[in-house]
């Protein structure tokens, strides 16, 4: 699934966010802001966004391989393509588009923005479930099977 927590913050400041997604988060995803949700599963998922949105899109993106790559054709010409994921293989550009990787790097600065989000109940965090320390093991075998909803968090006494 797409990085949760990236598409509820573009959502909470003003943009309008399409995400891409199995159907079983579908209404999870809109219910977070987006506007609109396209099944990664189709083939044509990409040309499916170019006709809600003829001109193309500038993706925010936290997808690999096959998924990132077929998002490109949804990109409009001379877009940029921007990616979370600083793994993987060099993202293929064409048509003028431009791609960049970043990391966040946080601080106090942006936790008080994001804190102040929250308390005006435009960011509501997504946490999937809290599970006891002895059970970090479980955690990590969730998120690295990739089907979470939001974060695991870990409770430690």
């Amino acid at each position: 699934m797409a990085e949760v927590n990236a598409l509820i913050a573009a959502a909470a400041v003003g943009a309008c966010v399409a995400a891409v997604a199995s159907p079983p988060n579908h209404d999870y995803l809109l219910g977070l802001g987006t506007s609109e949700v396209f099944d990664y599963h189709a083939a044509d998922w990409a040309q499916q966004v170019r006709a809600v949105v003829p001109g193309g899109v500038d993706p925010f993106d936290a997808a690999r391989g096959q998924t990132r790559d077929q998002a490109l054709g949804a990109v409009r010409d001379g877009g940029r393509a921007i990616s979370i994921v600083l793994q993987g293989t060099p993202i293929p550009l064409e048509r003028g588009i431009t791609g960049e990787s970043f990391a966040a790097h946080g601080g106090r600065p942006r936790l008080e923005q994001l804190a102040a989000l929250v308390d005006a109940g435009k960011l509501r965090p997504q946490a999937e479930t809290v599970l006891p320390l002895d059970q970090a093991r479980e955690a990590l075998a969730r998120v690295a099977a990739r089907h979470t909803r939001g974060k695991i968090a870990l409770h430690i006494a």
